[in-house]
Protein backbone atom coordinates (compact mmCIF):
# COMPACT_ATOMS: atom_id res chain seq x y z
CA UNK A 1 0.00 0.00 0.00
CA UNK A 2 2.82 2.93 0.65
CA UNK A 3 4.68 1.86 -2.83
CA UNK A 4 0.98 3.00 -4.35
CA UNK A 5 1.22 6.34 -2.22
CA UNK A 6 4.54 6.73 -2.78
CA UNK A 7 4.09 6.26 -7.05
CA UNK A 8 1.28 8.67 -6.66
CA UNK A 9 3.03 11.49 -4.69
CA UNK A 10 5.74 11.02 -7.38
CA UNK A 11 3.58 11.34 -10.28
CA UNK A 12 2.06 14.59 -8.75
CA UNK A 13 5.34 15.93 -7.85
CA UNK A 14 6.02 15.19 -11.66
CA UNK A 15 3.18 17.03 -12.42
CA UNK A 16 3.69 19.80 -10.46
CA UNK A 17 7.95 20.28 -11.41
CA UNK A 18 6.20 20.40 -15.12
CA UNK A 19 3.54 22.84 -14.14
CA UNK A 20 6.07 24.90 -12.68
CA UNK A 21 7.91 25.91 -15.57
CA UNK A 22 4.98 27.73 -17.17
CA UNK A 23 5.75 26.20 -20.29
CA UNK A 24 2.64 23.30 -20.77
CA UNK A 25 4.12 21.13 -23.36
CA UNK A 26 3.07 18.11 -24.37
CA UNK A 27 4.19 15.11 -22.65
CA UNK A 28 5.64 13.50 -25.98
CA UNK A 29 7.61 16.99 -26.50
CA UNK A 30 9.03 16.87 -23.20
CA UNK A 31 9.82 12.78 -23.62
CA UNK A 32 11.59 13.16 -27.05
CA UNK A 33 13.54 16.09 -25.51
CA UNK A 34 15.13 14.11 -22.91
CA UNK A 35 15.60 10.86 -25.16
CA UNK A 36 14.13 10.31 -28.44
CA UNK A 37 15.36 7.27 -29.63
CA UNK A 38 13.81 5.61 -26.79
CA UNK A 39 9.76 7.36 -27.43
CA UNK A 40 10.51 5.64 -31.12
CA UNK A 41 11.30 2.60 -29.74
CA UNK A 42 8.28 2.56 -27.27
CA UNK A 43 6.14 3.13 -30.39
CA UNK A 44 7.65 0.40 -32.79
CA UNK A 45 7.46 -1.94 -29.45
CA UNK A 46 3.66 -1.17 -29.20
CA UNK A 47 2.57 -1.16 -32.64
CA UNK A 48 4.26 -4.72 -33.25
CA UNK A 49 3.93 -6.21 -29.92
CA UNK A 50 0.40 -5.11 -28.63
CA UNK A 51 -1.64 -2.94 -31.13
CA UNK A 52 -1.02 -0.06 -34.02
CA UNK A 53 -4.65 0.95 -33.07
CA UNK A 54 -3.41 1.45 -29.32
CA UNK A 55 -0.55 3.39 -30.16
CA UNK A 56 -2.42 5.58 -33.23
CA UNK A 57 -5.78 5.88 -31.25
CA UNK A 58 -4.52 6.09 -27.98
CA UNK A 59 -0.75 6.85 -26.59
CA UNK A 60 -0.23 9.40 -29.19
CA UNK A 61 -3.15 11.61 -28.29
CA UNK A 62 -1.92 11.32 -24.52
CA UNK A 63 0.88 12.18 -25.50
CA UNK A 64 -0.17 15.20 -26.90
CA UNK A 65 -1.87 16.29 -24.05
CA UNK A 66 0.62 18.59 -21.29
CA UNK A 67 2.90 16.61 -19.37
CA UNK A 68 0.99 18.49 -15.65
CA UNK A 69 -1.87 16.76 -16.84
CA UNK A 70 -0.92 13.50 -17.96
CA UNK A 71 1.17 12.62 -14.43
CA UNK A 72 -1.24 14.70 -12.61
CA UNK A 73 -4.47 13.14 -12.80
CA UNK A 74 -3.82 9.69 -12.09
CA UNK A 75 -1.08 10.43 -9.96
CA UNK A 76 -3.73 12.67 -7.61
CA UNK A 77 -6.32 9.60 -7.89
CA UNK A 78 -3.37 7.53 -6.76
CA UNK A 79 -2.22 9.42 -3.54
CA UNK A 80 -5.92 9.50 -2.82
CA UNK A 81 -6.98 5.83 -3.30
CA UNK A 82 -4.08 4.75 -1.57
CA UNK A 83 -4.42 6.85 1.26
CA UNK A 84 -7.85 6.33 1.63
CA UNK A 85 -7.16 2.69 1.84
CA UNK A 86 -4.63 2.97 4.59
CA UNK A 87 -6.57 4.97 6.65
CA UNK A 88 -9.49 2.13 6.71
CA UNK A 89 -6.76 -0.45 7.26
Amino acid sequence: MIVGVIVGWTLVLGALAALATYQFDALGAIWASIHANSLVGFGAVVEKSISPALWTEVLVPLLSQPAWLVLGAPGAALAALFHWLRRRA
